[in-house]
């Protein structure tokens, strides 16, 4: 049967279990505008927030600015705060970070930060070694080296180090020094994005990033003072095979690993339900994002996940507005934003793994959102303003995409770009935002998505790059789907469970 056939069928059999067709619907849907988005997302991505990074002030002003929101439109708080509820589901993080780090060669002391730094997440410790170069790590020129205990010292790998560095460890050695650059330009570029080797993440649980494997990344001007050769001789050595002539050169090194705690919260507010109260809907979008940079750029966040955010705040003006109107939704509509998505998913873990405010059993749906106010390159690029990438709503159940559709159909029209949908798509994004721990749960989820840009994660990801009418178009399909699920006699079946390879991600 043709595909378009399937749906119109299968949009009128859900026209007929849904009081989709309510003239309210259509009134508060367009409710929700780009004046009404763009009120919220001028605060949350304005430079006084500081990028919103999690424990920090800039996402504390975040939090209370969301629940100050929530307080005004009169959502039911929901948190335990002592003996009372409130908006903030408070709960620590702790954060791993550097103290004293060095290493001696010589008489020359190098120390963490400037002219190397530790690439690995391991405890305290300190020790002697001897330093081994060991050339680029090809096998030719690791022939005859002892490096049982050794330190090696591995220089310009290329892509693809992280194999050498195992293949090293493998044959004895006990650290590695990785030059993965041949310039002190090309090195700084390289390897910004481990500068900050500090993570965050729940309070007491093992880190699954501690390792006893130690790793250091050395500029290649530093290298060349530990070896005593220029880089022009290394790499001659390197062709000619004289390297494994060198002898091994003494070092000590110390290193402190500081953990601290870190204060943080997700904010949750709720419209009460009537007749089906007990089952809920969950909304989700992440508020954090990640900082400031180390040159003092603000990084704003105004796509990544300002737009989700924001959308999660109208979108629950409307549900009270509808409510305080005697149209409330049948089942609770529960608006949770979340902290931690930029250090892994760690406020929305937090929530389904050790305080799940509302019973899995009883959640039927979660929806969320990350990233609805751009326009990705490819669409941008021809023209195409009217999209939107739905993610991971056939993977438990086989109703759920049906839904999205229907409400597309009579409401929005949008493409429904359907081609990063299964999770064993390469860009992984199904694991890579909140949606994925209440999956993993075994509840059904809708992830809305507008794909990547040239912005992603960069200070220039500011709100004057909001596409404002496909931002407007996306926040109100979520609200026709939300709402169409509130309201709906029957709840979606769950009727494929969570493949375990997955859950393994």
């Amino acid at each position: 049967m043709n595909k378009k056939i399937w749906i119109g069928i299968a949009c009128l059999v859900l026209a007929a279990n849904v009081n989709a067709q309510d003239a309210n619907v259509m009134k508060y849907g367009n409710s929700i505008t780009e004046a009404s988005l763009k009120k919220h997302l001028e605060i949350l991505a304005a430079d006084d927030m500081e990028g919103r990074d999690t424990g920090k002030e800039g996402q504390r002003k975040a939090a209370a600015y969301i629940s100050g929101q929530f307080a005004e439109m009169g959502l039911k708080p929901v948190a335990p705060n002592g003996n009372e509820m409130g908006y903030l589901q408070n709960f620590d993080l702790e954060n791993t970070g550097w103290g004293k780090v060095s290493f001696k060669v010589g008489r020359n002391t190098f120390v963490n930060g400037e002219v190397f730094f530790v690439g690995s997440v391991i405890e305290s410790k300190s020790g002697k070694a001897d330093i081994v170069f060991v050339g680029n790590g090809e096998a030719a020129s690791l022939e005859g080296l002892d490096l049982k205990d050794k330190t090696a010292l591995l220089y310009a790998p290329g892509a693809g180090f992280e194999a050498k560095v195992d293949a090293l460890k493998e044959k004895g050695a006990n650290a590695v020094m990785v030059v993965n650059a041949e310039t002190a330009e090309q090195y700084e570029t390289a390897t910004r994005r481990f500068r900050n080797i500090a993570t965050a993440r729940r309070m007491g649980l093992p880190n699954p990033n501690l390792t006893d494997n130690l790793l250091w990344f050395v500029s290649p001007e530093h290298a060349a003072k530990i070896i005593g050769k220029s880089q022009e001789q290394m790499a001659a050595m390197i062709a000619d095979g004289s390297h494994k002539s060198l002898k091994p050169i003494k070092y000590s090194y110390e290193i402190e690993r500081v953990v601290e705690k870190v204060p943080t919260a997700n904010v949750i507010g709720m419209v009460e339900g009537t007749d089906l109260k007990d089952e809920y809907v969950i909304l989700t979008a992440h508020y954090d994002h990640v900082g400031v940079g180390s040159d003092g750029q603000i990084f704003n966040g105004a796509d990544d996940d300002g737009s989700g955010t924001s959308a999660v705040i109208d979108i629950a003006r409307v549900f009270k507005n509808a409510a305080d109107q005697g149209n409330g939704p049948r089942r609770s509509m529960v608006f949770l934003l979340v902290t931690g998505e930029e250090k892994g998913l760690l406020g929305s873990r937090y929530y389904t793994d050790f305080d799940p405010i509302f019973p899995h059993s009883q959640t039927i749906t979660n929806i969320n959102i990350d990233m609805i106010g751009r326009l990705d390159t490819e669409h941008e690029e021809a023209g195409q303003r009217n999209y939107v990438y739905p993610i991971g709503s056939e993977v438990l159940s086989s109703e759920l995409k049906v839904i999205l559709d229907y409400n597309n159909v009579m409401y929005t029209n949008m493409d429904l770009d359907y081609r990063f949908d299964d999770p064993e798509d390469t860009n992984r994004f199904y694991f890579r935002s909140d949606h994925y721990n209440f999956a993993k749960n075994n509840i059904p989820v809708i992830f809305f998505f507008n794909g990547v840009h040239a912005d992603y994660h960069r200070p220039s990801d500011t709100i004057d790059k909001i596409a404002w009418d496909a931002f407007e178009t996306r926040a109100r399909l979520v609200f026709y789907t939300s709402w169409d699920l509130a309201h709906r006699s029957r709840k979606p079946m769950v009727d494929t469970k969570m493949d375990e390879r997955l859950l393994n991600r």
